[in-house]
């Protein structure tokens, strides 16, 4: 199958509640609960904002570039 050459995620828990806890807080701290509420109204998925944006909310950014290559 083609995605068993894919590297990926096992999800059980783990650190991964943890590190997006710590992203949410990140995030807050940054922006501020009202800012991320806004962005929610204009965008709902707030992927573009949290993701795709500039500086610390470009964090699937990174994942996109080593994808093209």
């Amino acid at each position: 199958m083609p995605a068993n050459e894919s590297p990926g995620i096992m999800q059980g828990g783990g650190k991964w509640p943890t590190r997006l806890q710590a992203m949410c807080s990140n995030y807050i701290g940054e922006l501020g609960e009202e800012e991320v509420y806004d962005a929610y109204r204009e965008d709902e998925t707030l992927v573009n904002t949290l993701c795709y944006d500039k500086g610390m909310f470009g964090l699937c950014s990174d994942q996109n570039k080593k994808d093209e290559l």
